[in-house]
Order: C-alpha cells, then sequence, then structure tokens
C-alpha cells in the first residue's frame, strides 16, 4: 500500500505486524495489535522513524500501526471527482492557447476604456485563422469562467426565441468593492 493513499476514514484490514520499537505510544495500542482485525484510520502521529496510524478497531480498541501492516478494505479511489477550486484550471488545459489567444486580442482591439464587446462570429474566425489545422470546437468560446477568474465581467448575448441579432460577448473590468467601517 502507498502511504500516500493512507487518509483519515481509511476502512482496513491488518494483513501483517511488524516490530514496535520506538513507538512512544501507550503500551494498550500495542498489545491490542492483530493480525486480520479490520477497522478505520483515525488519523496518524509523526515521527518514530516513520508516522505510526491510529485503527479505531470494530472491536471499540485502538492499535498503533506502520502504513505497511494494513490493507484497504474498499478499493482506493484513483480518481477524485473535480472540485469547484479546479475547474478553471482543467479548463484553461483543454482550451488551446491559441484560442485564449484570440480573446486577448480582440478584448484589446475593441476596448474603449470601459468595456470591449465583439461578436461570436469575429472570435470564431479569428481562432480558426490562429489554428488553421485543428478542427473548431464550439465548447472553446465557454470561456467566461476563465476570464471572471482573473478579474473581469463576462457577459455572453446571444439571441432567444424569435430574435435575430449576432451573439456578442462583452468584457469589463471587475469593479474593486471598498469596505467602509
Amino acid at each position: 500500500m502507498n502511504v500516500d493513499d493512507v487518509k483519515p476514514g481509511l476502512r482496513v484490514r491488518i494483513t501483517k505486524l511488524g516490530e514496535t520499537i520506538g513507538y512512544l505510544v501507550k503500551e494498550k495500542h500495542l498489545t491490542c495489535r492483530c493480525e486480520g482485525q479490520t477497522g478505520v484510520v483515525g488519523g496518524y502521529i509523526p515521527g518514530h522513524g516513520g508516522d505510526v496510524y491510529w485503527v479505531d478497531h470494530e472491536d471499540g480498541t485502538t492499535g498503533a500501526y506502520a502504513y505497511d501492516e494494513f490493507e484497504p478494505i474498499e478499493p482506493i479511489m484513483k480518481v477524485k471527482p473535480i472540485t469547484p477550486a479546479e475547474v478553471t484550471d482543467k479548463k484553461l488545459k483543454v482550451i488551446p492557447d491559441g484560442v485564449i489567444e484570440a480573446f486577448n486580442e480582440l478584448i484589446a482591439e475593441n476596448w474603449d476604456g470601459h468595456f470591449s464587446a465583439f461578436t461570436q462570429k469575429a472570435v470564431t474566425q479569428r481562432i480558426k485563422e490562429k489554428m488553421k489545422h485543428q478542427s473548431f470546437d464550439i465548447k472553446w468560446l465557454d470561456v467566461e469562467p476563465i476570464f471572471e477568474e482573473i478579474g473581469w465581467r463576462v457577459e455572453y448575448d446571444k439571441p432567444g426565441y424569435n430574435e435575430s441579432y449576432p451573439a456578442a460577448f462583452t468584457f469589463e473590468k471587475r469593479e474593486k468593492k471598498v469596505l467602509r467601517g
């Protein structure tokens, strides 16, 4: 078992017992150690020539173990769900640089000191010019979270039912809020 996989709450089975010389824990946490016992990792105590983990056994006792003395009962999830904080970084990695470059150029070209506005058609055309040898993916236009995270207020406006005008992006600097006390 990899030491990095050991986390509090992990259900484990004790597989083999090693030496406990140097463990600075109460004797009762050493005498209750038993191969085949199951329990839940409660945490760890750093040091001891390697971290010592405490496992809350199903019989109510708590034993001290090295990470290589137990194995997970359930498979350890290798792929973790994405967190909200990770979404923008992940999205930035799947959107090609040429897409961000196209948006950056159009923001600069259309900046009037207050905002920058341009059509979806303009940015799509610019992306296609920059990425001649790659097929275009409409999902690349979903850049709002990326730009909003770095300080822009982004609005994407497209025509609704029975409306007909070009879809457009508007970028404005996000105003800093001043707290008055």
